[in-house]
């Protein structure tokens, strides 16, 4: 089965992650793994931790996931795609692994002039794109099928 690193800034608030994990994932899960899906248990104990130490975690932990990952699936809600969101599909892109973008927001965000999507440096890491949870579950049918 696939493994798919899902780059989101839904993560940060107990709203969208309640929806992030209750209907996102069950839709992406029907195709792939999600490597990175939030959990109940923490992975570590951070308590003791500094800003820094924690920081660090983090990163190194995000970058493990990144290169177990077959792709990427790339959220871009919001004015404008995430600064995290943004460099985790540059990386996955300079590694050789594909992104699929998603955009749930019915706002026009931050797209260029020679965009249909969001930023064109996103844009064209993408392989695909999806606006409702039914273009993504096509969108990664497709996607599963033809690495098949």
């Amino acid at each position: 089965m696939l493994k798919a690193y899902i780059a989101n800034p839904y993560i940060f608030s107990p709203a969208t992650k309640e929806w992030y994990v209750n209907t996102m994932i069950p839709v992406v899960e029907k195709h792939v793994q999600v490597i990175n899906a939030p959990t109940a248990e923490p992975l570590v104990d951070m308590s003791q931790m500094s800003d820094a130490e924690k920081s660090r975690w983090i990163f190194e932990h995000n970058v493990q996931m990144l290169a177990e990952a077959d792709f990427v699936i790339c959220v871009s809600d919001g004015v404008q795609t995430d600064d995290g969101t943004a460099w985790e599909v540059g990386y996955a892109w300079a590694q050789g692994k594909p992104s699929i973008g998603v955009r749930f927001d019915v706002r026009d965000g931050c797209r260029e002039k020679f965009s249909k999507f969001t930023n064109l440096m996103i844009e064209n890491c993408c392989v695909g794109f999806a606006y409702t949870l039914e273009e993504l579950d096509a969108v990664l049918a497709k996607f599963v099928t033809e690495r098949e």
